[in-house]
């Protein structure tokens, strides 16, 4: 014990005399760091003497040619045209039934009646917003019957006017909500 309190004491001073070095040491360097920056300022300062005011201000004219290879129907913005598309629309139910011979022929009567009347006038007024698609029967099977429809709407209202139409053919025809692929 006696050992240890003899070593502590100069223990303390030996860390006094070398922090206090290291001190003057670091002012030291900052001082001349201050003194350096302060002389670059003066040099600098005397050195500077260009005038932005002497020089007048025009833009130049500057010409761009810009020569690309994007097809015209994007650079007008018409990027989604003609791409199709399934959306939840119309068509016109005209049969349903579980046995698959019987939606068979339904389906070839529907399709004969369509070749039939295709370019009348009143069909032709109610397809004018439809998508195109030759014939526009379609024989779908959703478990367990199997279902013909004609049409492709995205209007109720046109779906009713094919409804109207082919209740003299088919009297059993309703409208009924059908994905339908659409053309932008």
């Amino acid at each position: 014990m006696a050992l240890a309190a003899r070593i502590a004491p100069a223990f303390c001073i030996c860390l006094l005399l070398l922090g206090g070095c290291v001190s003057i040491e670091r002012v030291s360097d900052e001082e001349d760091a201050t003194e350096e920056a302060a002389e670059a300022a003066r040099v600098l300062a005397e050195v500077e003497t260009f005038d932005v005011d002497q020089y007048p201000l025009e833009r130049p004219e500057r010409v761009v040619d810009i020569t690309h290879r994007v097809p015209e129907r994007l650079m007008e913005v018409r990027a989604g045209a003609g791409v199709e598309r399934t959306v939840e629309g119309y068509r016109v139910q005209i049969f349903s039934t579980d046995d698959r011979r019987a939606a068979d022929e339904v389906y070839t009567e529907a399709e004969a009646w369509w070749a039939s009347h295709r370019e009348s006038d009143e069909l032709r007024e109610v397809f004018e917003d439809a998508v195109p698609e030759e014939p526009p029967v379609h024989l779908i099977y959703r478990q367990p019957l199997y279902r013909v429809r004609v049409g492709n709407f995205t209007s109720q209202e046109r779906a009713r006017q094919l409804m109207q139409v082919l209740r003299n053919e088919f009297s059993d025809a309703f409208i009924a909500r059908s994905p339908v692929t659409v053309q932008q």
